[in-house]
């Protein structure tokens, strides 16, 4: 499987979005990792993406499409390899 190249040689960040009323702060996260050197890519839940936050914001801040349904066997990766990743915010039924 390949996976798309960086665009640059900065830490890649996975943030991934649960439906809870904060989801609408993800915003300030992305900005802080952009910030501090990162790229970030967005994971986010089927019902997370129904509300909870800004979608079109957070594509047009990470400049990559938000992932939020399975990705089939042999399909692409979407994102590189993640140096780190971070739920936020994660539900209980998380």
């Amino acid at each position: 499987m390949t996976r798309p190249p960086r665009s640059t040689e900065k830490p890649f960040l996975y943030v991934v979005v649960c439906a809870a009323g904060v989801a609408s702060g993800v915003g300030r996260l992305i900005t802080a990792a952009q910030e501090r050197g990162w790229e970030v890519g967005v994971f986010a839940t089927p019902l997370a993406m129904d509300g909870f936050f800004d979608t079109a914001a957070v594509e047009t801040r990470t400049g990559r499409p938000i992932r939020s349904a399975w990705r089939r066997p042999g399909d692409p990766r979407p994102f590189p390899a993640p140096d780190a990743v971070v739920v936020a915010p994660a539900t209980f039924n998380t």
